[in-house]
């Protein structure tokens, strides 16, 4: 609201008073969605409440004072890992090289260290995903990404990560030989991470769901030493660890995951309802190793369709016949059958050339 005012003061018809939302909604800034008071209100467009969201961090991040609303803007970033953390990490990197940056970062994760009272693991989790996105934007590979993680938790030779909290999704790191001891995972999804056997979680907690793709590589090869793990944790690493439960990647597994993820959509006969779509990646997850790429198939061949409503995102069936024959006959026709093939002729082929 303060960066629309600062915009507006010096236009002559505007009335030059920040509580004046009026003029704000008759311009289209603006959405009135309660009869209260008139600060019952939110941004018309999602567009405007993300780049100003971050021009607030960006602003406390290079060292101004501490303003209201920093904490929920970090405590979104753990969230909302798309539009609002690439409109930081852009801004970010105009103002701040990425030493600077990382300097800059640093002395934000220290505000939280050693905070009672109330719950600061959101806040420090959405600082380490703005990290991770301008490392990423920055071209680093994934072991030098991996080895400023490190030094941002306090280890220059980049092989330990202490005391973190981790949330959302942690993609393309090289964590070969990395110690990660002390830290928390709430609802983290893994993919595209390299693991080795000499890869530590030491006294880590996983709490919630904890996901990973078929795309990581040696998960199940790392050790797992005093940690409290969630049912879904515990599921994952066991799934790494046996190969996937001991449960061959054949044609039938592929089915069946696929069953499983596009069952939550009907609703009888020809019936379907809309669902988040992050609640139907993490059923895919669920079901299977390869759910994630399963998933993505079924929206590259037609079968679902993507919708996106401000920071809503959704899953509906586009091909109704060809899910409600699948659901109610096991018979994988058209664009099913299609997305079932390539997921078959990919990852059983990959497994087949494996055992060679």
């Amino acid at each position: 609201m303060d960066s629309i005012h600062e915009l507006l003061s010096e236009q002559p018809d505007y009335p030059n008073r920040k509580e004046h939302v009026e003029f704000l909604r008759k311009h289209g800034f603006l959405r009135i969605v309660g009869n209260e008071t008139p600060y019952n209100c939110r941004f018309e467009y999602p567009e405007v409440q993300d780049y100003l969201r971050a021009r607030l961090a960006v602003e406390l991040i290079g060292g101004a004072p501490v303003a209201i609303g920093d904490d929920d803007v970090f405590r979104k970033c753990a969230v909302e890992q798309t539009r609002l953390v690439d409109f930081i990490s852009l801004l970010l990197r105009w103002r701040m090289s990425s030493e600077e940056i990382l300097l800059a970062l640093s002395r934000q994760r220290e505000r939280y260290v050693g905070v009672t009272g109330r719950d600061v693991q959101p806040e420090r989790a959405g600082l380490v995903q703005i990290l991770f996105r301008v490392l990423r934007d920055a071209s680093l590979g994934s072991a030098q990404i991996t080895s400023e993680i490190c030094v941002y938790f306090g280890d220059p030779s980049g092989r330990s990560i202490r005391d973190a909290f981790f949330s959302g999704l942690i993609s393309r790191l090289d964590l070969r030989g990395v110690s990660i001891t002390d830290s928390c995972f709430k609802d983290v999804h893994l993919e595209h991470c390299t693991f080795d056997a000499a890869t530590r979680f030491d006294n880590c907690v996983f709490e919630g769901e904890f996901g990973a793709t078929s795309s990581n590589r040696h998960l199940g090869d790392v050790v797992v030493e005093n940690c409290t793990l969630s049912e879904a944790a515990k599921a994952t690493f066991r799934q790494h660890k046996n190969q996937v439960g001991r449960i061959p990647i054949d044609r039938s597994h592929i089915e069946d995951a696929c069953h499983y993820t596009l069952k939550p959509f009907h609703i009888g006969q020809m019936r379907f309802r809309d669902r988040n779509y992050d609640d139907i990646r993490n059923q895919a997850a669920k079901a299977s190793l390869v759910g994630h790429d399963l998933l993505d198939e079924l929206i590259r061949t037609g079968v679902l369709e993507e919708r996106k409503f401000g920071n809503r995102h959704r899953l509906q069936v586009a091909d109704k016949a060809a899910v409600a024959s699948f659901i109610q006959q096991s018979t994988p026709t058209g664009p099913v059958g299609q997305a079932i093939n390539r997921i078959a002729a990919s990852h059983i082929k990959s497994k087949r050339q494996g055992g060679t």
